[in-house]
């Protein structure tokens, strides 16, 4: 029983090692994809996503790695309706707050996440040194990411909307994958299939046929097949690495964002929701520290010295709080 509780506590290791690289790895691609190629294309990017990872998994399964298997076809189509809705809240809460508002909605998911845990009833042991480390870990990510809180009715009501829904969807997501006994890769298998039938039409519509309609989603009103003004060609096919380039960048980011989504599906599947939102503060402090010292042009002394020192205590707190969790499973393999 201990080794192979050691066993199952490794593979959460790696599974969330994976998880923190694939998506740092995919803000990094993504933000080349803005910037350097010119491809604003959000709807179109993840159509993209879901096809790539419908394709992987549906050869794997294939070749007898795993045998499908899925949710009931309501809770399939519930199940994916509130990601969706959870992404456009999230992306709405971006552009209706300012960047400390909207950073201080992504740090009270938890203690949502643990009240509406606790309002259904979901055996969960949270230890004081555990609400302790949160804290910690809450503290350390404001102090190294918040810089200016702006409060407004609508920005409040959406991320108030964002807050819930995502709360609301890993808890569900968690309890129906334990519910139906699904591994990580046959319940990604299941949901990535309504995913792509819901962003195909989006992306035909509002990427390719009708472009100007994305001015009412807050996003860039520019089509696939929208042209270059100083070239003539396709604007997609105009950036500065050229067509090459644009198409291994956009191979990397999908079979990046394959690893995402299996990996998203095990952590929360292996541990809970609320360590996922652990793992997602450390994704956080990790982009900033990256940007500090390779991107960021450097800041004044004294506003240098409160982000360190809050990247330092989210990093502490994760730590201890990854201890505890590790303790705990042992305790509970025993």
């Amino acid at each position: 029983k201990k080794g192979k509780g050691a066993m199952a506590t490794n593979f959460i290791a790696v599974g969330i090692f994976a998880n923190v690289l694939a998506t740092t790895g995919v803000i990094a691609s993504n933000k080349l994809l803005l910037v350097r190629q010119r491809f604003p294309f959000v709807i179109t990017g993840l159509l993209l996503n879901f096809i790539t990872t419908f394709s992987v998994l549906e050869v794997s399964c294939r070749l007898g790695h795993f045998t499908p298997k899925g949710l009931p076809r309501r809770e399939r189509l519930l199940l994916a309706a509130t990601a969706v809705l959870t992404v456009l809240f999230n992306n709405s809460s971006v552009e209706a707050n300012s960047v400390g508002t909207y950073q201080m909605g992504k740090l009270l998911i938890v203690p949502c996440i643990i009240a509406l845990e606790r309002a259904r009833g979901i055996p969960r042991t949270y230890t004081p040194m555990m609400y302790l480390t949160l804290v910690l870990i809450a503290v350390g990510v404001a102090l190294s990411t918040v810089t200016d809180v702006q409060l407004t009715p609508r920005g409040l009501a959406i991320s108030a909307c964002s807050i819930v829904l995502t709360a609301h969807y890993q808890i569900w997501q968690s309890s129906k994958q334990h519910e139906h006994a699904l591994s990580a890769q046959q319940i990604t298998h299941d949901a990535v299939q309504v995913q792509v039938l819901l962003a195909l039409p989006a992306s035909l519509l509002l990427d390719l046929g009708v472009p100007w309609l994305k001015r009412f989603l807050l996003l860039p009103p520019v089509g696939l097949l929208d042209l270059d003004d100083a070239s003539g060609g396709l604007r997609i096919l105009s950036g500065p690495g050229g067509t090459s380039e644009l198409l291994v960048n956009l191979a990397v980011n999908n079979l990046m964002a394959v690893g995402i989504n299996l990996t998203t599906y095990f952590v929360i599947g292996a541990t809970s929701p609320v360590t996922y939102q652990v793992v997602g503060q450390l994704k956080t402090v990790l982009v900033i520290a990256i940007g500090y010292v390779f991107f960021d042009i450097p800041p004044p002394p004294g506003w240098l010295a409160m982000r360190c020192c809050g990247i330092v205590l989210a990093v502490v707190g994760i730590f201890i709080y990854g201890m505890l969790k590790a303790s705990a499973m042992k305790v509970k393999g025993k």
